[in-house]
């Protein structure tokens, strides 16, 4: 039995819930969003698994955001995907940043730290997998993407839970880094899209973010880019790269490996990135 948390964004978070769908043959729901703080709980039960929104009970905007009783309508019953009995998942989507406020520079934006809004969703977040969990969480591993906002959501998060409970280590994840889509667009989760592996590549140049959103300026353009473009660079500024939050110790081993075998591959870091999917890496496929 293991419990596991995962810090990311709402376009992997949509993603992952996509390829959910794929999986069990039921449609892909057009134009979901996740509100920031949005609480999401897989658990396996050998043969099945279920998912389920456990938090907010209410969303801040409910006509842009999908709320808890209009997802789990969709997910409300067992799903045929194996996952081992016991074994819980919390995937849970940053609070809300500074890259959130319209009226943030581009360098307010870029890798942007949780607002006071955001340190309060966390909060809300951690609470919610303390009801949920009666505090038990065997086992407990943290992965967060490679963005700022959500280390600081899951140290956030940790503190809300019993200190016996806890632990210190938090992983980062590639499979859970977020990626650049276009505006009101598809969020390129299908295996066989082309432009899956520009989409999360945080190195992505403006010709190529004009393939995923055409039409826009090159100043929205830059903007999605340097918002989803992460400070820290184990490979090239690993001396700089942040290692710890407070208590919370960032783990950069995994992703500089998988970093480091495939450049040395010849791959870009998009097409290292997209080798798997958080749906795979959460349902061990």
């Amino acid at each position: 039995m293991t419990t596991t948390f995962y810090g990311t964004s709402n376009n992997r978070i949509i993603c992952l819930i996509n390829q959910i769908l794929e999986k069990i043959n039921l449609d892909i729901p057009s134009g979901w969003v996740i509100d920031n703080g949005s609480t999401f709980k897989i658990e396996g039960f050998g043969q099945t698994s279920r998912v389920t929104m456990i938090h907010p009970e209410e969303v801040s905007n409910p006509s842009r955001f999908v709320s808890k009783e209009t997802f789990n309508t969709k997910f409300n019953c067992e799903l045929g995907i194996p996952m081992p009995m016991g074994n819980v998942v919390y995937v849970v989507r940053h609070g809300h940043a500074g890259h959130n406020e319209p009226s943030a520079t581009l360098s307010e934006a870029h890798d942007a730290p949780l607002t006071l809004l955001g340190i309060d969703q966390a909060k809300k977040s951690g609470q919610a997998i303390l009801k949920d969990s009666d505090g038990m969480l065997p086992n407990l591993k943290l992965k967060s993407s490679d963005l700022f906002r959500t280390m600081e959501t899951i140290e956030i998060i940790l503190n809300e839970l019993p200190e016996d409970q806890r632990t210190y280590t938090c992983q980062v994840c590639i499979e859970a880094r977020e990626n650049s889509r276009p505006f009101g667009g598809d969020h390129h989760w299908r295996r066989d899209d082309p432009l899956t592996e520009i989409s999360i590549d945080p190195t992505i140049s403006l010709e190529q973010l004009r393939l995923l959103a055409p039409g826009k300026t090159d100043l929205q353009l830059e903007r999605m880019r340097i918002e989803n473009c992460p400070r820290n660079d184990p490979i090239k500024k690993s001396d700089d790269c942040l290692r710890k939050i407070n208590k919370l110790s960032i783990d950069w081993s995994l992703y500089e490996e998988k970093l480091t075998k495939g450049y040395a591959a010849g791959k870009t870091f998009g097409q290292i990135a997209s080798e798997k999917t958080l749906f795979e890496l959460i349902y061990e496929i």
